[in-house]
């Protein structure tokens, strides 16, 4: 897979300012991506969550994705400033965690036969430690690693409720509103 059709995949990656940060998520993008073979069974198939949301919610990872990174970026535009002023908040490290924060379900999950489903890896390991590796391996910084790590509450090593990082606090607000509607509107039938 490309720079050029990762960044076609997910064109939010320019809004991260900084060439070093932009270049090293475009790699973990690619990397991710060819883990789990959607550079092959194309980067719009992958669902957003197996067991999470009905199998035929057409809101898809990349969707998710790309959604959360616009809503942080729409946050950083009405806050940003102020933020910055009052804690440090920094734009760069929260679009980065943004557009990496759900990569590892790249590799997490699959779609077999039109069901959302973990992959062998994914049964084991879940999105949010995939995703800090790969981050790790490709040379982020400490910050957007932790970020990646922390986004979801059921992994959180913080126990989800303590914000160490502004930006983290944003990236986990603008997440979850985000998830909480795809799964509002395609409910699991029981």
């Amino acid at each position: 897979m490309t720079e050029t059709e990762v960044l076609k995949a997910i064109p939010e990656i320019n809004l991260i300012y900084n060439p070093d940060l932009r270049a090293k998520s475009v790699a973990c993008w690619k990397q991710a991506l060819e883990m789990g073979g959607w550079d092959k069974k194309g980067v719009c198939n992958c669902p957003i969550g197996a067991g999470l949301v009905a199998d035929d919610c057409p809101e898809k990872n990349i969707d998710h994705c790309r959604r959360v990174v616009r809503m942080c970026q729409a946050a950083w535009d009405c806050i940003g400033d102020w933020a910055h002023a009052m804690v440090g908040a920094d734009h760069d490290k929260l679009l980065c965690g943004a557009v990496l924060h759900d990569i590892g379900k790249f590799v997490e999950y699959d779609n077999v036969d039109g069901k959302a489903c973990h992959t062998e890896l994914g049964e084991k390991i879940r999105h949010p430690a995939i995703g800090a590796y790969i981050a790790q391996v490709n040379g982020l910084p400490e910050d957007i690693v932790f970020m990646i790590l922390a986004h979801s509450d059921g992994l959180s090593p913080e126990k989800g409720n303590n914000y160490p990082m502004p930006e983290l606090m944003m990236l986990k607000k603008m997440d979850h509103m985000c998830y909480m509607v795809a799964e509002m509107g395609y409910p699991i039938k029981k």
